[in-house]
């Protein structure tokens, strides 16, 4: 960088009304790298003397292109902050952006698009349409947009269904296949999009070592390749291991941020 670029880049007036060191200040580091910025974030289910919390004040900031695991215990609110950032769900309380963007502040229409066209999802049970095959449910959600024809997305589905190891078996519905492989159809589904954000619920969970370990040479890889970001909740000491960033959640809490 020029000698006057970085002395500009040193410090600068903070848009929160202080000046401070660019390099350290979190306002600059989120606006310029922050995909994902979690504020104060609660989820109560039900009320009164029934109430359920599920989140209790989280915040966190995810950054372009991270790898980041969502560990924890079984209940301690990993699959609800998944559903929370996919717009599946809305906070009691507190804000999530996603590209500067505050999801309750979009319509219905925007959230769907959003879904659509900025993220991927793998479900720990995959959500794999039954009574169609491997390549088309691999295309499924491509039909919904207007922006590929329909050659792009035969060429997506052939590129997805070669990379994850199933060309000679993409005509085959998901009964007909494996746990694992049914996996990795759920896997291709959710990358053939090519999404900014990939949010994955538990994706090593029912496969076996070996089957496991390619989903997880397979995510890492994509993301290494296309920068994507990857945000996935896991028990698996294999993917916690591989994470730039592993959020710990203990009780509806962030007990832990460690990058």
């Amino acid at each position: 960088m020029p000698a006057h670029n970085e002395k500009h880049a040193l410090t600068h007036i903070c848009l929160h009304g202080s000046s401070c060191a660019a390099r350290t200040c979190r306002h600059t580091v989120r606006g310029r790298r922050d995909l994902v910025v979690i504020e104060a974030v609660h989820r109560t289910y039900g009320t009164g003397p029934n109430a359920c919390s599920a989140l209790l004040g989280i915040t966190a900031e995810i950054r372009k292109g991270a790898f980041v695991a969502l560990a924890g215990p079984s209940g301690s609110g990993k699959t609800t902050l998944l559903n929370l950032i996919g717009a599946l769900d809305s906070p009691t309380s507190g804000s999530i952006r996603v590209k500067g963007r505050t999801l309750a502040g979009m319509s219905e229409f925007e959230l769907s698009r959003f879904r659509l066209h900025e993220l991927g999802f793998v479900f720990q049970d995959f959500n794999l349409v039954p009574v169609l095959s491997a390549a088309e449910n691999i295309e499924f959600p491509m039909l919904f947009r207007n922006d590929l024809t329909a050659l792009e997305r035969k060429q997506r589905v052939a590129s997805m269904i070669e990379r994850v190891g199933l060309g000679n078996k993409r005509q085959r519905r998901p009964d007909q296949l494996s746990g694992g492989e049914r996996q990795r159809v759920a896997l291709a589904r959710a990358l053939a999009g090519r999404p900014e954000l990939v949010l994955a619920d538990e994706p090593t969970a029912h496969l076996d070592q070996e089957t496991g370990l390619g989903a997880i040479e397979l995510m890492r890889s994509w993301n290494r390749e296309h920068d994507t970001t990857f945000l996935y909740s896991t028990h698996d000491a294999r993917l916690i291991a591989m994470a730039d960033q592993v959020l710990m959640l203990r009780d509806g809490r962030v007990e832990e941020d460690a990058a």
